[in-house]
């Protein structure tokens, strides 16, 4: 902590945070990317400057300094990018090497206010201390910083919050001991302050979107500028001819049931723009027949178990309106036409002895082990199959990062730990080195590669994902759920199934695990009821707040269509009297010709008359007389 000019703490800012925003201004698409992001890396240069460069060492110092992991062949990529931003010296040069070392810089980057990054972050603080001292959490201001960041660098907040399913024994909802490790086994000692502070963080984003754009805007940018430092820093700028027509990307069950609208709502948003910028750069969309099956059985399961007042997660919560229980069941009864009208085609396993040389029965355990522990152990199983069939599907294919559209087939997964040990293990073995396309990647690596290769629309990716993440991490815990409905009932049966109805509603839902962090103890009807009057009072708060803005924009658009009616009516009578006139003009003119004419014919009758009378005085007269 520093302190200002009148003593008082203030927080520091770590590096990352500004580093990461600085990446998120780069303009993927213009230019050399790599070049356009040495900048972030003059600390490392005046910290080592006239020391030789080494790949090595430079990718541990930049994982220290922003926690982002580069291979060190894609440090050398960047050698001469650096050289070029006056980093690096070139020292020596042979046929097939070059040595560098660190140039003298005077001058540090400050391409981004840190000034608004702190306010934000002191936002977050504000927003997450009367939370944390409501349910006990003693974490200092450092501690709530430093966990924000990793929190929104990663978007991964409900990674803390996966854990397997558990009996209750009693009427008591007790907090969990045990979650996941890092392995997925389950070892690993649940830490209720991250799972409170990834609520927490997801909570305050949200806040921010609905009622911030300006924070909200600063946020997106630097959790954008992660994504984009992960993937800039591993694949090098492939140009602008580049597109995925030869790229085959099968879909794992839960991306796919986004897709579909059978998970929370925000998910299908982030899944629609992801699949629609992967077919518009040409990729085709697959999903194996295996993954259709897995989908066709959670679809059973949760109507069977919402049938039973159980079910858990969003697509049981969203059950409860009747509307799309009709949809639901519509996509069960026609799940194949539905994923045609998604122009998901089906993708082949391959079966033959050949294409098992490339990828043994028992590679394809090694990643069934190592996937460590699943609540449904099927979905474990068809998740190795599925790394499996696309390295089979490759034939030994090994494609460089640079040219991943290459690479002919991709699994595309949301779970990070499939991804994670299948890419190890294919490395371990030597089926791919470091360097080399994966056979897997997570839905965020390749929202950031879209991002990196094709820039555009690629931003809305990260702010789709952004929102899809604070939701699924704000998502009620089945249990949570469960016990507050038996309170209730024993409490008052109108009530349970108030608040069976209210939690159909994705912001009501969300306000529960704000209020509880999802590790509340519920040990009594009465604490049930005193969450439900304070989730009542979020809700009336939300809905009161809702209807203002819908009641200040329909007043505004009412003003605005009385103005433009207003203008119209005038206009109108404009012209109105501008045809009067013209017809009055037309009128008169009309007469005065009418007029003319009659004198016209007035003159000429009266010339007629004097002709004819003088016709007849000549006939009177003597015939002398006429003569002469």
């Amino acid at each position: 902590m520093g302190t200002d000019l009148f003593g008082a703490e203030k927080p520091v800012i770590d590096r990352p945070l500004i580093a990461y925003a600085f990446l998120a201004q780069t303009n993927p698409g213009n230019g050399d990317l790599l070049y356009g992001l040495a900048p972030i890396f003059k600390p490392i240069a005046r910290e080592w400057a006239g020391q030789p460069f080494n790949p090595d060492e430079f990718s541990r110092r930049v994982e220290e300094l922003y926690q982002v992991r580069i291979h060190p062949w894609a440090a050398d990529e960047l050698a001469p990018r650096l050289e070029k931003a006056g980093l690096l010296l070139k020292t020596s040069e042979a046929r097939h090497a070059v040595s560098y070392s660190y140039a003298q810089i005077d001058t540090e980057f400050s391409d981004v206010e840190e000034a608004d990054i702190r306010l934000v972050v002191n936002r977050f603080i504000d927003y997450a201390r009367p939370l944390c001292s409501q349910h006990q959490l003693s974490l200092s201001d450092r501690q709530l910083e430093d966990e924000f960041f990793k929190q929104l660098v990663s978007m991964d907040f409900h990674a803390a919050l996966l854990k397997p399913k558990r009996p209750v024994a009693d009427n008591t909802l007790r907090a969990p001991k045990k979650t996941p490790a890092a392995d997925g086994n389950e070892t690993a000692d649940a830490d209720p302050k991250k799972i409170g502070v990834s609520i927490i963080c997801a909570g305050f984003i949200m806040s921010m979107y609905q009622s911030d754009t300006a924070a909200y805007d600063l946020i997106l940018r630097i959790a954008t500028g992660a994504m984009v430092a992960e993937a800039v820093l591993n694949i090098q700028s492939p140009g602008s001819d580049v597109n995925f027509s030869q790229l085959r990307i099968v879909l794992d069950a839960p991306l796919v049931m986004a897709l579909l609208d059978l998970d929370e709502s925000s998910k299908r948003v982030y899944a629609k723009t992801l699949c629609d910028q992967l077919t518009g750069h040409g990729a085709t969309l697959q999903v194996f027949r295996h993954s259709v099956e897995e989908i066709r059985e959670a679809i059973k399961a949760t109507l069977q178990a919402v049938d039973h007042g159980l079910g858990k997660g969003a697509l049981a919560r969203r059950l409860g309106l009747r509307t799309y229980r009709q949809y639901v069941n519509s996509v069960l009864n026609n799940l194949e036409g539905e994923l045609r009208r998604q122009n998901l085609a089906p993708a082949n396993v391959p079966t033959s002895k050949d294409a098992y040389a490339y990828f043994t029965d028992t590679d394809e355990g090694a990643i069934f082990g190592g996937l460590g522990h699943y609540e449904n152990a099927l979905a474990r199983e068809r998740d190795a199959s599925s790394v499996a069939a696309v390295m089979r599907q490759r034939r030994g294919r090994r494609v460089p990062m640079g040219q991943v559209h290459f690479a002919q087939y991709i699994f595309l997964t949301s779970n990070p730990r499939v991804a994670d040990t299948a890419n190890k293990y294919t490395i371990r073995t030597n089926l791919l080195a470091a360097g080399e396309v994966p056979p897997v990647f997570t839905d965020r690596y390749m929202a950031s590669l879209l991002l990196v290769m094709f820039g555009g629309q690629g931003k809305e990716i990260t702010h789709y994902q952004l929102l899809a993440n604070c939701s699924a991490a704000l998502e009620p815990h089945s249990d949570i759920m469960s016990a507050m409905h038996r309170f209730l009932t024993q409490l008052d049966p109108v009530r349970a199934d108030h608040f069976r109805a209210i939690m159909t509603d994705d912001r009501a839902s969300q306000h529960l695990m704000q209020l509880t962090l999802g590790e509340v103890c519920v040990t009594s009807s009465s604490d049930a009821a005193s969450i439900l009057e304070s989730l009542e009072q979020r809700y009336d708060d939300e809905a009161r707040r809702r209807y203002e803005e819908q009641l200040q924009e329909a007043q505004t658009v009412g003003a605005e269509a009385l103005e433009r009616q207003a203008t119209e009516h005038e206009r109108e009578m404009t012209a109105a009297k501008e045809r009067y006139d013209r017809l009055q003009e037309e009128v008169a003119t009309s007469k005065l010709t009418r007029a003319q004419d009659r004198l016209d014919i007035d003159n000429a009758n009266q010339r007629t008359e004097l002709l004819e009378e003088q016709m007849d005085s000549l006939i009177d007269l003597p015939p002398v007389c006429r003569a002469k």
